[in-house]
């Protein structure tokens, strides 16, 4: 066989590892391409050199333009695909010009397999047999399934990460279904479970293995593997590869049970069962024709992932010495003689993904693929140029604290093409409102909030801890800061935002303001969590904030619970008429300001942004805010000033009168007001802090939300301020948070 030049994506996995050994030995010439560093190919010596590429999740263009470059400068005759950027490389395959060197078939057929329900869709199609399965798409779909036994999980997902289990008798799960985020509920089959590893080039199986899984990482991923036969597995395989022409590799998960074989869901990516074939065959899986299949007798382990999941499992069930003979019959993976270095580097990749974890703020299985995951959303074929951003003077011409008298601080807007962003530019300022500093927002404003603990012991603690918290930051300059899309609102909405977007404003500030930590308020995952991802891709630290609630009313989730319908029942019964002020009076401009303050500094907290009447009329006048009156009789009891922005909507100016009785459901109404007209313009509603027991009750969701720091351009001593805020906002309030089902 003609040696070839093969490359190997996806080197973070143990498959990879296998893979690229088992070239090498046959006197190929292996290269890697990941985008997650370190990982474990990089210090084989079956690797001739290692490529980075972008991360496909987050920027899948300059992804599939690197790795073409990288096929038509290094002459690559194979591109073999090991783990979830499988997609993406598919995709590029797609785009560039010599897709036969691709190992793997094009997009849409992978989505078909990588969709859970479109996947059983297809082999029932086959004649073969699959759980009777319904697509959720809308919390409605979850009251009609039948009251059985189900499983339930994301129509995109893996590692059985997300998979709940449900018995007739328990409370129905409240699943984030959507259109966009469709979920499956599976009847749930009692047997024995079996796994499948295949490789296919054109239709033809040219490798294939069975096996249990016996020992597991958490509920899913397998990282014990011995093989089984299995004709009828087997025939299975071959159906759905010869149906699909499919070339790649593919795995399937089934059960056996006296009714036959049940098949489950499909992998379109390698799997462990790879590590069941010996060399020489998975050399001719990939480069032969013939079918090769894995020893009844063969078996292997992940000796790292066996001990750190498979030993306490057995302490737990007893099972010991089933373990220990488990682990001494089968073959090691990761440790090999000839290769020593990837059984230690491994540690490193472990620390790696737990850094990953960490930034992220995420578990650590789904730090693993975080960066590479698909998830069905289109890929681009091509983008526009970005022009250079730039520093431009602020649109408002008066002194921010004429409006905002709590408030000192410098605009400016910064510009990238048809891109407008507002920029705050802060320095240390006693008294300034939280919209515009960090330091109010951890010490003063939390510090003024003590006043609501009864426990006096626990407020006296608490003030301790948060007098010497802001002596530290004090000392660190916390509040030189730059603040990116800061309209001097509670909440900032955000406009469609692209990693480079991102990574071309933060050069930007750096160099602009080289003392001033760059921020961005708000970042939350709820409905997408693609800016966060890029902002913790450009290097930015996640700093939990405060919990916020999201009300996802094109759903209807609202209209599932009696208090939203009782809240109904009250404003019909009210009275009370909502008018928006189309060109609001300057007597109407002064109550929408009273309302405000009446709530937000005189109820709540004196750092909450003093919005004056000037305020209130300049937000109506440029639009950034459309005001709505509450009123009865002539006479305006409540307001609400909305901003909707990239499908969201948030309401950072409200308020009623507090003087009237609370029996008239002021703040019922208004939020009812508040969800129906987020119903109206479908759009999510941003429902802010506070009153989370109130708004859970009537659908909301909460969601943390963080703020994004770029620090790295700071002296240590500044550095230091941001460490200890993200350690102890991450290790201490968000578990408390948490636990109080806020």
């Amino acid at each position: 066989m003609q040696a070839k030049r093969i490359l190997v994506t996806g080197a973070r996995a143990p498959v990879a590892l296998e893979l690229c050994r088992s070239f090498a030995r046959a006197g190929h010439t292996v290269f890697i391409a990941e985008s997650q560093w370190p990982n474990l190919c990089e210090v084989s010596d079956s690797v001739t050199q290692s490529f980075r590429l972008p991360p496909p999740r987050l920027e899948p263009l300059r992804f599939a333009r690197a790795l073409e470059q990288l096929v038509q400068s290094e002459k690559i005759d194979l591109v073999v695909p090991t783990c979830e950027e499988v997609f993406y490389v598919a995709h590029a395959a797609g785009l560039g010009g010599r897709p036969e060197r691709y190992f793997v078939s094009g997009l849409s057929t992978l989505r078909q397999l990588h969709h859970k329900g479109e996947f059983v869709r297809l082999i029932q199609g086959l004649g073969l047999k699959a759980p009777q399965t319904w697509l959720l798409q809308h919390p409605d779909d979850l009251r009609r399934l039948p009251r059985q036994k189900l499983v339930f999980k994301p129509a995109f997902s893996r590692f059985a990460a997300k998979t709940r289990v449900w018995s007739p008798g328990q409370p129905m799960p409240e699943l984030p279904v959507s259109g966009k985020a469709p979920w499956l509920a599976q009847a749930f089959v009692e047997g024995q479970e079996l796994c499948s590893y295949g490789v296919a080039r054109s239709g033809q199986l040219t490798a294939h293995a069975v096996y249990r899984p016996k020992w597991r990482a958490g509920f899913g991923a397998s990282v014990y593997f011995e093989a089984v036969e299995h004709a009828e597995v087997l025939e299975f395989v071959r159906a759905v590869v010869g149906d699909l022409s499919f070339t790649g590799q593919i795995a399937f998960d089934f059960i056996q049970n006296a009714e036959g074989l049940w098949a489950l869901e499909c992998n379109p990516r390698a799997t462990s069962g790879l590590h069941l074939l010996s060399p020489e065959q998975q050399i001719q899986a990939f480069l032969g024709k013939d079918l090769q299949t894995a020893a009844p007798s063969s078996r292997a382990k992940l000796g790292f992932a066996m001990g750190l999941f498979g030993l306490p499992t057995a302490l737990r069930e007893n099972r010991l010495g089933q373990w220990w003979d488990d682990w001494q019959s089968a073959r090691e993976v990761v440790g090999s003689e000839d290769d020593p270095r990837p059984a230690r580097h491994q540690w490193r990749c472990v620390l790696g993904n737990l850094h990953d974890a960490y930034r992220n703020k995420v578990g650590l299985l789904e730090a693993t693929t975080l960066d590479l995951e698909w998830n069905g959303e289109e890929l681009p074929t091509g983008e526009t140029p970005l022009a250079k951003p730039e520093l431009e003077a602020s649109p408002v011409q008066v002194s921010p604290s004429a409006y905002i008298p709590n408030l000192q601080t410098t605009l400016h807007t910064l510009r990238q093409g048809d891109l407008a962003l507002p920029l705050s530019i802060q320095s240390p300022t006693p008294g300034n409102s939280y919209i515009a500093s960090s330091y109010t927002h951890y010490v003063s404003y939390a510090t003024d909030e003590l006043r609501e603990i009864e426990n006096p012991r626990l407020r006296f603690v608490l003030d301790g801890v948060l007098r010497g918290l802001g002596a530290w930051l004090r000392f660190c300059e916390l509040d030189h800061t730059v603040y990116v899309n800061n309209r001097l609102l509670s909440t900032c909405l955000y406009p469609a935002l692209e990693p480079r977007h991102i990574h071309g404003i933060t050069e930007l500030l750096t160099t602009q303001f080289p003392d001033k930590a760059v921020v961005w308020r708000s970042v939350h995952p709820y409905g997408g969590d693609r800016l966060k991802r890029a902002l913790v891709a450009a290097g930015y630290a996640l700093i939990p904030s405060r919990s916020v609630l999201f009300y996802n009313v094109p759903r209807g989730d609202h209209y599932r619970k009696k208090d939203f319908k009782n809240d109904l029942k009250l404003l019909e019964a009210s009275g009370y008429a909502l008018r928006k002020l189309e060109q609001p009076t300057g007597a109407e401009l002064a109550r929408v300001q009273e309302l405000y303050t009446l709530l937000y500094i005189d109820k709540y907290s004196r750092f909450n942004p003093q919005y004056t009447v000037d305020f209130m009329g300049y937000a109506a006048e440029s639009g950034l805010l459309e005001f709505y009156a509450l009123e009865k009789g002539g006479q305006i009891d409540g307001v609400m000033g909305l901003y909707c922005l990239n499908g969201y909507m948030a309401a950072p100016v409200f308020g009623y009168d507090t003087a009237l009785p609370q029996e008239l459901g002021l703040y019922r109404l208004l939020s009812t007001h508040l969800t129906l007209e987020a119903e109206r313009r479908g759009l999510i509603l941003h429902a802010s802090s506070g009153v989370a027991k109130f708004k859970r009750s009537r659908g909301a969701t909460p969601e943390l939300e963080w703020i994004a720091v770029y620090d790295r351009h700071l002296s240590l001593r500044r550095r230091l301020g941001w460490r200890a805020l993200e350690f102890l906002m991450g290790e201490v309030a968000v578990p408390l948070i948490r636990k109080m089902g806020l």
